[in-house]
C-alpha cells in the first residue's frame, strides 16, 4: 500500500509541475481552474484493475504576492482490505512571478508529517517544462526536488532522460486525444523507501496525462493508468 501511495503522489506531483514556460502566468498542460477533476483507472502488470485515482483542484487562492493552488489527490483500491480507508491528501503549489513552486511538506504522507512537525526543512528544486510545439525527437529538461530535515535528505525525486518519442492518437473511456508520447526515467526516495522506474506518458494539451505506463529496471511493465473522465 505504501508503494502505491508513493506512486500516486509522485504522478500527481509530476503532472502539475509541468510548466509550458511561454508566459508569466504559470500556464501548464493542465488547465488549473478551481473545480477541475480528473479520474484514472489503475492497472497492475497483468492488466487487472487495482484501483481508481481522482485529482481535484480544490482551491485557487490569491495571496499577497502569489497564487496558491490546492490539489486534492485520492485513491480507492479496487478491492479494499479490511479496515483499509480511502487514501486522500492535499498537494499545494504556488505561482509567483511566472514561476511554479511546490510545497514539499504536502508530498509527505500525513502520518509521517505529524511525526516530524516542527523540524527544520529546506527544499531544493528545479521545475520541468513542456515546450508549446513538441515534435518527435525533442530532448526535454531534467528536474528534481529534494527536501532536507535538520541536515539530512529525507525526500529526493529525480526525473531524467525525458524524450518525445512520437505523436499519436490515444483512445480511452474519456475519449480520443491527440497526444505526445514522452518517456523518462525517475527515482523517488522517501526515507528508506526507493522507487525507480522508466515511464511512458501520453500528454494532450489542455487535458494533461491521458495514459501512463511504468516499467521496472528490467523493462517489465509494473502498472498503468488510463483517463476515464475529466471536467472541461
Amino acid at each position: 500500500m505504501k508503494t502505491r501511495i508513493l506512486s500516486v503522489l509522485f504522478i500527481a506531483f509530476f503532472s502539475f509541475s509541468l510548466t509550458q514556460g511561454v508566459n508569466n502566468d504559470c500556464e501548464t498542460y493542465y488547465p488549473i481552474e478551481k473545480g477541475m477533476k480528473w479520474t484514472y483507472e489503475e492497472f497492475n502488470k497483468k492488466g487487472k484493475l487495482t484501483g481508481t485515482t481522482k485529482t481535484f483542484i480544490k482551491e485557487v487562492n490569491t495571496l499577497t504576492s502569489k497564487t496558491e493552488y490546492v490539489i486534492e489527490v485520492s485513491s480507492i483500491p479496487a478491492k479494499p482490505k479490511k479496515n483499509e480507508d480511502t487514501f486522500k491528501q492535499d498537494l499545494t503549489y504556488y505561482c509567483e512571478n511566472g514561476k511554479l513552486s511546490f510545497d514539499m511538506k504536502s508530498f509527505v504522507p500525513q502520518e509521517s508529517l505529524e511525526s516530524i512537525e516542527g523540524q527544520n526543512f529546506e527544499v531544493d528544486q528545479s521545475n520541468i517544462s513542456i515546450p508549446k510545439n513538441l515534435k518527435t525527437g525533442d530532448q526535454l529538461d531534467d528536474g528534481f526536488v529534494s527536501i532536507t530535515m535538520n541536515g539530512f535528505k529525507i525526500i529526493t525525486v529525480n526525473i531524467t532522460d525525458r524524450t518525445v518519442e512520437k505523436m499519436e492518437s490515444v483512445t480511452t473511456k474519456a475519449g480520443t486525444f491527440n497526444c505526445a508520447l514522452i518517456t523518462y526515467k525517475s527515482s523517488a526516495k522517501i526515507a528508506f523507501m526507493t522507487l525507480k522506474t522508466t515511464s511512458k506518458q501520453w500528454f494532450s494539451d489542455k487535458v494533461g496525462i491521458v495514459k501512463s505506463e511504468s516499467y521496472d529496471k528490467k523493462g517489465k511493465l509494473m502498472s498503468s493508468q488510463k483517463l476515464i473522465q475529466y471536467s472541461k
